[in-house]
C-alpha cells in the first residue's frame, strides 16, 4: 500500500492525501465541537499544517518501521480493517444518495452527519458491521463540497466528500 502524505502546493497534491484526511477530521471535529462549520480564515496555513504533519508521520513510520511491525509468522496473514464511507452519487443536487458503509462494530448504532447545514442521519450496521442506506442532502446545503461522516457511539469514523454543483 503506497500512502499520500500530500502538499499544500496545488489541489491535485492534497486532494486524496492524509493532509486531506486529517483537514476533514479537524473540519468534521469543529464542527461537532462547535455546532457551526469551520471557518474559512486561516484555510491555507491549516493546509501547510496538516501536509507537514502528514510528511512527518510518514517519514517517521518510515525511517522507524522496526518499531511498527506486527508479530506473525511467515505464512501469516493479518487484515487491519478500518471504517469505510461511501457516497453514491459522489455529486448532484439535493436528490437521493446511498450512503455504504463497511467496516464498522456489528449491528451498531451509525449517525451520518452532513456538514453544513448541520444534519444527521441515523442508520444501523448489520451484524457484519455494514449498512447501506438512502438520505437526501439538505436542501439549502451551498453549492461546493461537503465534508460527509459516519460516526458510532464507539469512536469509530469513516469520511466522504459530496459535491453539490
Amino acid at each position: 500500500m503506497s500512502l499520500k502524505s500530500g502538499s499544500s502546493d496545488s489541489e491535485n497534491a492534497f486532494s486524496g492525501s492524509l493532509a486531506e484526511s486529517i483537514d476533514n477530521a479537524f473540519k468534521m471535529e469543529w464542527l461537532m465541537a462547535k455546532g457551526e462549520p469551520l471557518p474559512d480564515a486561516g484555510a491555507d496555513d491549516r493546509r501547510l499544517l496538516f501536509a507537514a504533519l502528514a510528511q512527518g508521520l510518514l517519514n517517521y513510520l518510515k525511517n522507524n518501521d522496526d518499531d511498527f511491525k506486527l508479530l506473525g509468522s511467515a505464512t501469516s496473514v493479518i487484515y487491519i480493517r478500518s471504517p469505510s464511507l461511501t457516497l453514491r452519487p459522489k455529486r448532484g443536487r439535493s436528490s437521493k444518495v446511498t450512503a455504504k458503509g463497511q467496516f464498522f462494530p456489528s449491528n451498531g448504532q451509525i449517525t451520518l452527519i452532513w456538514d453544513n447545514p448541520l444534519k444527521t442521519y441515523n442508520f444501523q450496521a448489520d451484524g457484519e458491521g455494514n449498512f447501506e442506506a438512502d438520505f437526501t442532502p439538505p436542501a439549502k446545503a451551498a453549492r461546493g463540497r461537503h465534508i460527509v461522516e459516519a460516526r458510532d457511539s464507539t469512536g469509530h469514523i469513516a469520511f466522504s466528500v459530496f459535491e453539490k454543483p
